[in-house]
């Protein structure tokens, strides 16, 4: 595990025996006030797009996280030899994308896989899959029109995943945190965010609550090391999960993903509140 993870974004490659959960986060819809604000002042609508914002996060635990990577492989390596697949002049690694998947994109095209075999496998690996789901959703019109200074969404709905995740645990367990790289100052506002979190709480949370988080990382979609030929799954499976949530979230229509990852959710079936947040 890479103990410069406070002083700067890094990522992690080895998951620590020591440490009891790994946590995996991804977002869907955009964490920005900018548009949503311009529509309050003008006195306009807030279209989806721009309305809805969700974080959520998958945890595994240590003890499990090989075998549930050895499910994720079984499936890729049934449709796709080697789990391997042409991204343009490179091979690389079969990376579970959401947006490619609904797209029907790259290795998830008609004409590569039997699509409809491959998303009832896809459903029946969810289920399969030793993980408890937190989630946070934020409608941002109905946000600005409730506060006079809004918080930030990224902020806000990391706050409520983290503290409902740390609630999950004993006091005497360990979790690291992994997201996806997305540029160097979005991850360190990111990382400051969490240690901040970490070292002084916040105003419904102690800092001892959060001091369970023993490392934060970002990692990139695919190992350039390994020459792309290995993917870290567990933020696929993240976000393969995100977007049905995100997506009954804006509409308040389950469809047959969300169902599947409901039951994932913490304190399901009564997760409103507790796996899921929704705010305001």
């Amino acid at each position: 595990m890479n103990s410069n993870w406070r002083n700067r974004p890094t990522k992690i490659e080895a998951i620590p025996k020591e440490i009891d959960y790994i946590i995996s986060i991804d977002e869907n819809g955009t964490a920005n006030l900018k548009k949503v604000l311009e529509a309050k002042r003008k006195g306009m609508e807030v279209p989806d797009s721009e309305r809805h914002f969700t974080v959520t996060a998958c945890r595994f635990r240590t003890s499990e996280f090989l075998a549930a990577k050895d499910l994720v492989m079984a499936l890729k390596e049934k449709y796709w030899p080697n789990a391997l697949f042409q991204y343009g002049k490179q091979q690389k690694r079969v990376c579970f994308h959401s947006r490619e998947i609904r797209g029907r994109k790259g290795p998830f095209h008609s004409d590569v896989i039997n699509r409809d075999a491959f998303i009832a496998d896809l459903s029946n690996l969810i289920e399969e899959l030793p993980m408890l789901i937190c989630s946070a959703h934020i409608d941002k019109a109905k946000h600005v029109r409730q506060y006079a200074y809004p918080s930030e969404p990224y902020e806000l709905c990391m706050d409520f995943v983290l503290e409902r995740l740390m609630k999950s645990m004993s006091p005497t367990e360990t979790c690291v945190i992994i997201l996806e790289a997305r540029g160097k100052q979005e991850d360190r506002e990111l990382l400051n965010q969490i240690k901040a979190l970490i070292d002084f709480g916040n105003d419904f949370t102690s800092a001892s609550m959060f001091s369970k988080i023993k490392g934060v990382y970002f990692n990139p979609k695919w190992s350039e090391e390994a020459h792309c030929q290995k993917s870290y799954w567990s933020l696929e499976i993240a976000d393969v999960c995100s977007y049905p949530i995100h997506k009954y979230l804006c509409y308040d229509k389950k469809d047959p993903a969300f169902l599947v990852v409901e039951k994932k959710l913490r304190c399901y079936p009564r997760y409103i509140g507790r796996g899921l947040k929704i705010f305001p």
